[in-house]
């Protein structure tokens, strides 16, 4: 198996939920790899120390601080904390099946590196979502294939492992992307490095956890931010418009005049959940746009360097 397992759970202003996620992987059976957990608590402090000192002997749980409200640059933070082996990620609003450490573990035996890995996920509703408000939320919100291997190459953020040194040389995780940026999508900007450096995904369908959504989060507001943000994402790591200067190419354009025509459309003439669609697809399209071109400008500052 790998030489050594580690559980990485990045917390910010959740004590209740980071709680719950911690007495859930306390109840996991931990294979002889394990050597703990790091909690990092970044942005203001919410009381996570106090909670990490609870579990310090049953999961051998080690608490950081970073005063930068950023996700990536916390997870890199604690990445320096583990020297070599296998890191597991969870987020601190999820609860994990008792066998999820061996899991991975049996998943990563007698492997060294190029290698990532990922386990399917169910949700905890604070109430469910209306149906047909459901198809708009993300996967994290819904549920992520379990069974037979999905065909997407990326897994979600809350429930993956990779091995530290792969990703340290893939140069970590990038903060201006995932929270505490106006984009989602970390770890599938990470899990995308680790492919382009020739890892490979595989798939742990016994690695489960279950994923916290609260109500807030199954609105309408909520789903169109999130669409956009989803889609400035999308946009950064996707797009390739660096080609063609302060301008975007004629195809993004098209794109723009189609679906402001749909919104005029369906948002005057259209049934309730066409309004919503119209409107969910003009904002991840700008999202789209905005990520294109946060993109394109950090080329041309990188370029402008001496």
């Amino acid at each position: 198996m790998a030489e050594s397992v580690h559980v990485l759970i990045p917390t910010h202003e959740r004590p209740e939920l980071l709680e719950r996620t911690l007495e859930s992987l306390a109840q996991c059976t931990q294979p002889k790899e394990y050597d703990g957990a790091i909690v990092i608590e970044n942005g203001s402090k919410a009381g996570a120390e106090a909670i990490v000192g609870t579990y310090q002997d049953a999961l051998q749980a080690r608490y950081m601080y970073v005063p930068r409200g950023n996700k990536s640059h916390a997870l890199n933070e604690a990445l320096t904390e583990i020297e070599n082996g296998l890191t597991i990620f969870f987020d601190d609003d999820v609860r994990v099946h008792r066998g999820i450490l061996q899991a991975y573990a049996r998943a990563a035996a007698d492997i060294k590196g190029k290698m990532f890995f990922g386990g399917p996920t169910r949700v905890d509703y604070e109430v469910e979502p209306p149906e047909w408000l459901a198809e708009y939320l993300p996967a994290s919100a819904t549920g992520w294939p379990e069974g037979d291997r999905p065909d997407e190459k990326t897994f979600l953020g809350f429930n993956w492992a990779a091995f530290a040194s792969d990703l340290r040389a893939c140069g970590g995780f990038n903060p201006t992307v995932g929270p505490g940026t106006l984009s989602t999508g970390q770890e599938t900007e990470m899990q995308r490095q680790l492919l382009d450096w020739g890892a490979r995904p595989t798939y742990v369908p016994d690695a489960l956890v279950w994923h916290y959504v609260p109500e807030s989060r199954c609105t309408p507001s909520w789903v169109l931010d999130r669409g956009y943000r989803t889609g400035i994402g999308f946009g950064y790591m996707l797009w390739d418009v660096s080609t063609t200067g302060w301008t975007y190419p004629t195809w993004v354009w098209k794109g723009f005049l189609k679906r402001t025509g749909v919104l005029c459309r369906d948002g005057i003439f259209g049934e309730k959940h066409e309004r919503f669609g119209a409107r969910y697809r003009f904002w991840e399209y700008l999202g789209k746009m905005r990520g294109a071109k946060m993109e394109r400008e950090e080329d041309l500052r990188a370029d402008s360097v001496p």
